[in-house]
């Protein structure tokens, strides 16, 4: 190797190193911004790399932080040095990928999701309708509310809770307190899924109307 071409690869080294650790930087700051959720994103500056953004590893977003960082994207970073606050502001894209679900068969809109039909799949979120749907995301029934076909992702919005009362409906009303416990029989006055808080009558308090929490067994419990 003559000279020449070792003193070229000397100065362009510290270069390449420089732009990937920008680029790393915001691509690990980006991620945080997901935080729970686990993600991978790639990161390309759509104009100059800013000199000092690579040189130093303590920058952070500027605060209100979004919540959600993906596509084109503007953004500002801050670091103190010496009792100095330097701002630096960034343009580019950034792809995000993460875990998902999708069905094995296709469901139709308005029926049920069935945990044993699901499959994981890893894909991209920067264009999502909504958060990728986890399986947490399924710990009570879930009806489609799209068709959903095999090998597309599964959002929160494609899915909802699944009526587990109906208007109507005879239903157990129960009250719990401290030691006490009181269940009696009553009716639903709407339709309810897991969570929704729906009004019940019963016969021991035909006068007043008492509302309750729709629980996973489809049984009522009182509001205190």
């Amino acid at each position: 190797m003559n000279t020449r071409f070792s003193l070229l690869i000397t100065l362009l080294i510290p270069l390449c190193l420089h732009a990937e650790t920008a680029e790393c930087l915001v691509q690990r700051l980006i991620a945080d911004a997901w935080s729970p959720r686990s993600a991978r994103v790639e990161w390309t500056f759509s104009g100059k790399v800013p000199a000092d953004l690579g040189a130093h590893d303590d920058w952070k977003l500027c605060e209100p932080r979004p919540t959600r960082l993906a596509g084109n994207i503007i953004l500002a970073f801050e670091r103190t040095d010496g009792g100095a606050t330097r701002r630096i502001v960034v343009t580019g894209t950034a792809h995000v990928f993460g875990p998902c679900l999708t069905v094995k068969q296709t469901v139709p809109a308005g029926q049920p999701v069935q945990v044993a039909n699901l499959d994981s799949i890893s894909a991209e979120w920067t264009y999502l309708n909504g958060d990728a749907a986890q399986l947490s995301d399924f710990s009570a029934a879930k009806v489609a509310t799209r068709a959903l076909t095999q090998g597309k992702p599964i959002t929160t919005r494609d899915i909802k809770g699944a009526k587990l009362v109906h208007r109507g409906q005879n239903v157990s009303v129960y009250y719990a307190e401290g030691s006490v416990r009181i269940r009696i029989s009553g009716r639903a006055l709407c339709d309810g899924a897991m969570g929704d808080v729906v009004p019940v009558s019963t016969e021991l308090v035909a006068s007043r109307r008492l509302s309750g929490t729709v629980s996973a067994d489809g049984s009522i419990q009182l509001e205190r």
